[in-house]
């Protein structure tokens, strides 16, 4: 205790921030006066962008592409990614996308996003 003061003590088993005064009373009596101090400031993240910063035509090849692995890997039906048709709405940062495949062989929708237009989420189905 240095004039009262105590940086990081405990006192009656409890412990103290580093802000902590204590002064006392008497041998059994205490008072703990506490100092609070008011946060700093704090640095948020950068705000998101409220929309797509690639391209409608990126997208859109993006989402072809992606629809026609899935198609390929899950049913084995796929071609070039070229033979997709793909409408994309802009969704935030992301553009969602609705796929087809050969007019109606295949049909859904794919979510693609971030600088390097990764596929998010592909729901597609495929008729016999």
């Amino acid at each position: 205790m240095l004039g009262g003061l105590v940086v990081g003590a405990a006192v009656g088993g409890l412990a103290l921030p580093r802000t902590t005064t204590v002064r006392s009373e008497s041998s059994t009596l205490r008072t703990v006066v506490r100092t609070v101090t008011a946060p700093t400031a704090t640095t948020s993240p950068p705000p998101r962008p409220t929309q797509p910063t690639t391209s409608r035509a990126d997208a859109e090849s993006a989402a072809r592409s992606a629809a026609n692995t899935y198609t390929t890997d899950r049913y084995s039906i796929g071609g070039k990614a070229g033979d997709w048709s793909a409408k994309c709405q802009a969704s935030g940062e992301d553009w969602a996308c609705q796929v087809t495949f050969n007019k109606t062989e295949c049909t859904g929708s794919v979510v693609v996003g971030g600088q390097t237009l990764g596929t998010l989420s592909v729901r597609i189905g495929c008729s016999e």
